[in-house]
């Protein structure tokens, strides 16, 4: 690890299993835990989703983007017919009035249309209104992932 600090710096995030252990030694290299994360996945075959209009979907290679007024989200395609969602986000003055439920049905039902049999994404597990929107849509918890800071402090990770 010392040989590899000066590479790594400024901070470095790591996926641990939260425990006695794991913490000891992630503490050991001056890490500390930081937060958790559930993995939530969907089966897109068995569900159908309220149709929105006006979003616009663009392919940005390797990712694609959708927009809407009211908020956007990133996805990426997997291999084996199931797509990760990730930076999923309703602008604030939006929060709280259902926009977040329309755009996931926008893009799930996009999902759907390109053949993709489930859709995957990860939320902070102290994220309630998220939590309970993923849970609205028929998202269930798979797995929890905590995880670990080293080498430096959070707001200097890239």
């Amino acid at each position: 690890y010392e040989t590899a600090r000066p590479v790594l710096s400024p901070s470095v995030l790591f996926s641990i299993y939260k425990n006695e252990p794991a913490e000891r030694a992630l503490s050991s290299i001056g890490g500390y835990y930081d937060h958790s994360e559930y993995l939530m996945k969907l089966s897109l075959a068995e569900r159908s989703f309220d149709a929105e209009a006006g979003l616009s979907f663009y392919d940005e290679g390797e990712s694609f983007h959708v927009e809407a007024a009211y908020g956007e989200a990133n996805y990426r395609l997997n291999g084996d017919g199931s797509a990760y969602i990730y930076g999923v986000l309703v602008y604030e003055s939006r929060r709280g009035k259902g926009y977040g439920y329309k755009l996931l049905c926008g893009l799930l039902n996009r999902l759907k249309e390109m053949g993709m049999t489930e859709a995957m994404l990860e939320v902070f597990s102290e994220n309630t209104p998220a939590l309970y929107l993923y849970q609205k849509l028929g998202f269930t918890i798979e797995e929890r992932i905590d995880y670990g800071f080293a080498c430096g402090r959070r707001e200097n990770m890239i």
